[in-house]
């Protein structure tokens, strides 16, 4: 069992979307895909007359903001996922974390209340592998209740990261826009946590790619082996045996 995350960026690309539907063609079952969406919440939200505020990488989301998250993640970023994926033959199953409570979460807390932000906290794994197992290529979107049933924005790299862990998935893949973790202009192939203090110590990890990695982190603290960042061509590469993108581990394989 796999699980692949997708950023939003992308999504309204269909080249890109080919290129992906060609990807998830090479597994042997079909991965779980988690897909994020903040472009397009960012578009509506102008639209809408929000103003959207972001802390340590998150999106302070009010009501009228988590309103604009649900029409961008579960209505724009899931269809255009959906529709890419279905025109290239695969049968695409566009949820969120809300439906039949798939992913639940809690209120994140951080040193600003960031509104209706959360952290996922439970994940119905049996339900998802059962979905995966029957041939479906699962999109979802990460639309979270809490054990209450309020709906919360959650940021997709820890749904990534919590329903890999909760479907006890073999291997988590981040797909970018680049080839891996570029430091100085260069991939590095693989960052355990030493590294990874080194690296940020040193000011080498950019803001965008921080909670990647903190995500990666968080997959691994509960159980998972690896995690491979890179873009499509490096993530076909690396599903022939070949050595691309960065792998993400706890300790160095070379320890």
């Amino acid at each position: 069992m796999w699980v692949l995350k997708v950023g939003g960026r992308q999504l309204d690309q269909p080249d890109f979307l080919e290129g992906l539907a060609g990807l998830l063609k090479k597994f042997e079952r079909p991965p779980i895909v988690v897909h994020g969406g903040g472009k397009g919440t960012s578009a509506l939200s102008q639209r809408l007359g929000l103003e959207s505020r972001f802390v340590d990488g998150l999106r302070v989301t009010d009501t009228a903001t988590l309103e604009a998250a649900v029409m961008g993640l579960a209505g724009l970023a899931k269809m255009q996922m959906v529709q890419g994926l279905v025109r290239h033959g695969l049968k695409a199953l566009g949820l969120t974390g809300a439906d039949a409570g798939l992913v639940r979460c809690r209120k994140l807390q951080h040193a600003q209340d960031l509104g209706w932000v959360g952290d996922p906290s439970r994940v119905d794994g049996a339900g998802l592998r059962q979905l995966a197992e029957s041939g479906w290529v699962v999109c979802l979107s990460p639309l979270c209740l809490d054990e209450e049933g309020q709906l919360y924005n959650v940021n997709a790299d820890p749904v990534a990261a919590a329903v890999a862990a909760g479907v006890q998935a073999d291997t988590l893949i981040f797909l970018t826009d680049v080839a891996g973790i570029l430091v100085e202009g260069q991939v590095v192939p693989e960052i355990d946590r030493a590294l990874y203090d080194q690296l940020l110590e040193r000011g080498h990890l950019t803001e965008g790619i921080l909670p990647k990695l903190r995500a990666c982190f968080e997959a691994l603290d509960r159980g998972l082996e690896q995690v491979l960042i890179s873009h499509l061509e490096g993530v076909a590469a690396w599903l022939q045996g070949q050595p691309a993108g960065t792998v993400v581990r706890n300790v160095s394989s070379s320890s």
